[in-house]
């Protein structure tokens, strides 16, 4: 840890043609013949996300390897294949004005923020050990502040055997490899568990996030800081290189003068028709507020609600869904739900079934969901 004090006389600034990477097209060897460790200047969760698209669409890894470390500001990410609505509390996003990023990995659901530091290694698809990047951030972390690590069978990294400080994903092609992972450090603890509150009654066959106990690492030892952890994973990753074909820390700066067109995929990975329109079909049963004796079921496809109807009671047979609710609210229109057909579907559809149902203006809460999706 000596050299902790050298690293910011390790940084040193280069355009991505002067990073030491060239799209290459001979076979990757068995092992790197050099390492890079790229610590992201932005702490724009859209901006990282595009970094490492990037990198992965644009460089053959094999020869120089390298490790990319970012942060972000307080946000949620959730993985390709996840229901939006399902993984979060939309409206606590909302309200904290909290911007929600689907990745292009798969993997559980994660709330980011500038105490939680995310790392990816890329690779070529021989030589990717997701095994191997675990153990290397479990040595680091034993050897610089003698924490109690392991990695469980689902490779999460769990600090005592009990509390979860990093998740892991990874997406792999015929030829390139990136695996990341997250680390709590100092992570809004408080922030995280109302992000990642889950809504009922949505049905989903989307992956689920699996719900763990977490606990930061800097709980347990006020020594650490977002520098050292930085410097100690960095520097254990270079070491595997050696001296001659150790390209040290870069900083980087994600704009298109370094990196051609990075700003056109940040554009894509904010859009609505990706962040949410990427969620595999689901359905939502729900009671309405005003009643509870009435439930009403939406199916949605594509961020769309694709149908919407009341729903009849368990214990009548011979009575429709609509005449249901007419025999509870006899001024109700049960076939103006069908109004909600084709509109985008937002985490206030039960006031928006509601107000169809008795014949009032659509809901105004709608706009706040527009503004989620704008962020």
């Amino acid at each position: 840890m000596s050299s902790l004090l050298n690293l910011r006389h390790l940084l040193r600034v280069a355009p991505a043609a002067r990073l030491g990477l060239r799209a290459m097209s001979a076979a990757a060897p068995p092992h790197p013949e050099a390492l890079s460790v790229f610590i992201s200047q932005s702490n724009n969760v859209f901006t990282n996300l595009a970094l490492e698209d990037w990198l992965y669409q644009n460089f053959k890894f094999g020869k120089h390897n390298v490790l990319m470390v970012w942060r972000n500001s307080p946000c949620v990410v959730i993985g390709r294949h996840q229901n939006s609505w399902r993984e979060v509390n939309t409206e606590f996003l909302q309200a904290a004005s909290l911007p929600l990023a689907r990745r292009n990995s798969g993997g559980g659901a994660v709330y980011h923020d500038m105490g939680n530091l995310n790392l990816t290694f890329f690779s070529s698809r021989e030589q990717y050990d997701r095994a191997a990047n675990l153990q290397l951030i479990a040595e680091a972390l034993r050897q610089g502040w003698g924490f109690d690590i392991r990695v469980n069978e689902r490779d999460d990294v769990l600090l005592d055997n009990t509390f979860k400080i990093s998740g892991t994903a990874a997406k792999l092609t015929r030829n390139s490899a990136y695996h990341h992972c997250t680390l709590m450090v100092n992570v809004d603890t408080e922030s995280l568990q109302q992000a990642l509150q889950r809504p009922l009654g949505l049905e989903s066959r989307a992956t689920e996030s699996v719900p763990a106990a977490v606990r930061n690492l800097a709980a347990g030892a006020p020594s650490v800081s977002m520098e050292k952890m930085v410097a100690a994973i960095g520097q254990l990753y270079l070491k595997q290189a050696g001296k001659q074909a150790n390209h040290g820390f870069q900083m980087v700066n994600p704009t298109d003068e370094w990196f051609p067109g990075l700003s056109a995929i940040e554009r894509q990975l904010a859009e609505p028709e990706w962040v949410f329109g990427k969620t595999p079909p689901f359905a939502h049963t729900f009671r309405l507020p005003a009643c509870s004796d009435i439930e009403v079921r939406v199916q949605v496809t594509k961020g769309r609600i694709t149908a919407a109807e009341p729903v009849r009671p368990e214990n009548s047979t011979d009575m429709s869904g609509d005449e249901w609710v007419r025999s509870i609210l006899p001024s109700a229109f049960p076939e103006a739900l069908s109004s909600l057909v084709g509109q985008k579907y937002s985490a206030d559809v039960a006031q928006q079934a509601e107000s169809a149902l008795l014949g009032q203006t659509e809901a105004p809460a709608r706009r706040g969901d527009k503004r989620l999706l704008a962020m």
